[in-house]
């Protein structure tokens, strides 16, 4: 398998859809495992500020996943008591984790996802990820990093 030379950071939106469709879509990222569909909490790359319009009135716990524009990876937006957090999700060869030291490493973003549901984020703060929170425009603001192959053409 060849490994592309990123630079550190992404350059611009269109190098993140980029990764998302050459790397991390076929792994499967951002379907949920049990239907195939495409899961509830994953959100295309909308800013924090769009995270925190998306949580602004939801219930402590609630959270969604969206790329992120900073880091080839993942923010975790989350609805604290009195604001919202955002967590930053690495992505390397050996799986999902998030930044930091010892941080455990997760095989998919799912299975970190599903991990933080019963053992919190930090201890601290003891974030819990309790409600996914779904999208709420049409198209889907995951549209562009989710829609159909070209190539998956059916036959007739």
């Amino acid at each position: 398998k060849v490994i592309k030379k990123r630079p550190p950071r992404p350059p611009n939106k269109q190098a993140v859809v980029d990764w998302f469709l050459e790397e991390e879509r076929p792994k499967g990222v951002g379907t949920d495992p049990s239907t195939g569909k495409v899961a509830q909490w994953f959100h295309g790359v909308i800013s924090r500020l769009e995270a925190e319009n998306y949580l602004l009135n939801m219930t402590l716990g609630s959270y969604l996943v969206r790329v992120s524009e900073r880091v080839w990876g993942y923010t975790i937006s989350y609805r604290a008591e009195d604001r919202c957090k955002h967590f930053l999700v690495d992505t390397s060869e050996q799986g999902y984790q998030f930044f930091g030291a010892n941080q455990l490493v997760h095989r998919s973003l799912a299975d970190l996802i599903n991990f933080h549901k019963s053992n919190p984020i930090t201890v601290t703060g003891g974030e819990l990820l309790r409600s996914a929170v779904g999208q709420l425009k049409d198209p889907p603001d995951y549209h562009e990093l989710m829609r159909p192959r070209i190539t998956e053409s059916t036959a007739l």
